[in-house]
């Protein structure tokens, strides 16, 4: 950005020349921190096999979708002269991935309701491939993109398409809190039956049940995070451009900015939230982390070098991997 020519810019378009430049700056540098985050992410999704395929599918999604409403600024990035350019494209991108990214979140609560409800059958299907969970995400993808066509193409005033997403970040956080009691009393019912039924199933139960809570434990804070500050970022944008922005039109670029600056800080936290609040997640971080360095500063550190067979599949596990991978066998008996 320090060799990037700024000297055109508009200040009869767009104020605050210096305060926009920094912001960019920091954004492009909590760019490289959020992709290398959001690969690791992606990784840990692919290779964890403890949380269930639909739980993955919906994290996969989540975190897609903002890595594409991120790199999408690189348009708005490369701009210099300070003025509006968004085009039709770029639009629909944006309000599709806003949108997306509400609506994945409302899923990952029914999944997790779903989940725990009909928790006999449920994990049956752990292990195959999520096609009804990327039906609906489709499904979602083609309705959410053609809405954001008719707005961005001006068919249907724009505002009511952010407050449209407005309304629906409040209804996804309301139903968050709704439900947290009644998935809480879910949980805990199911945590006191598996510990009655026989001994055969006993481990089935328990590992059913251990996983239940530690995704449900996860996932009370994720959630509301999630909700909580788009919802917040898009309440403050909204007011802010229906009340600041027609007497000082200017300021709409900076309102721009700060809305897009705040939302990599946010995609950032969600991930750390969902790695560092369960346990499988975060093992499997470790474990790539770990990978990626050479065996002899692996040795040197004292860390786990994991051994494999010709075809690539793992020999060796730490104990706490050894522990659900246990209860993962056992579960499938």
């Amino acid at each position: 950005f320090s060799t990037m020519d700024y000297s055109e810019w508009q200040y009869n378009v767009s104020c605050c020349k210096e305060a926009i430049i920094g912001m960019r700056i920091a954004e492009v540098s909590c760019m490289v921190v959020a992709t290398i985050l959001t690969v690791i992410f992606i990784l840990a999704q692919i290779r964890t096999k403890v949380l269930h395929s639909n739980l993955r599918a919906l994290f996969l999604a989540t975190a897609i979708t903002d890595f594409s409403i991120m790199y999408i600024r690189i348009y708005d990035l490369l701009h210099t002269k300070g003025l509006i350019i968004d085009t039709v494209l770029v639009l629909v991108t944006k309000y599709t991935g806003w949108t997306v990214d509400i609506l994945l979140l409302f899923l990952i609560l029914i999944e997790r309701y779903y989940a725990i409800k009909h928790n006999e059958t449920y994990d049956e299907i752990s292990m195959k491939w999520p096609f009804r969970t990327v039906a609906i995400m489709g499904a979602i993808l083609l309705v959410s993109g053609t809405l954001a066509v008719l707005a961005a193409t001006g068919i249907y005033p724009r505002t009511y398409y952010i407050f449209g997403m407005l309304a629906l970040s409040l209804f996804v956080f309301l139903s968050y809190f709704i439900s947290l009691p009644i998935t809480s009393k879910m949980t805990k019912r199911l945590e006191q039956r598996k510990f009655t039924i026989n001994q055969s199933n006993y481990v089935n139960g328990r590992f059913q049940a251990h996983e239940s809570r530690r995704s449900h434990l996860m996932l009370r804070f994720y959630i509301p995070f999630q909700v909580g500050t788009l919802l917040t970022i898009l309440a403050t944008a909204t007011g802010l451009t229906l009340f600041v922005v027609p007497t000082n039109p200017t300021y709409f670029l900076l309102i721009q900015q700060c809305t897009y600056f705040l939302f990599l800080p946010r995609a950032i936290i969600s991930m750390l939230i969902a790695v560092i609040l369960h346990p499988s997640l975060r093992r499997t971080t470790k474990q790539i982390s770990v990978d990626q360095e050479d065996s002899n500063a692996s040795r040197a550190l004292g860390t786990h070098v994991a051994v494999k067979s010709l075809s690539g599949k793992q020999l060796n596990f730490e104990s706490d991997q050894q522990r659900d991978l246990y209860f993962k066998v056992r579960s499938n008996i």
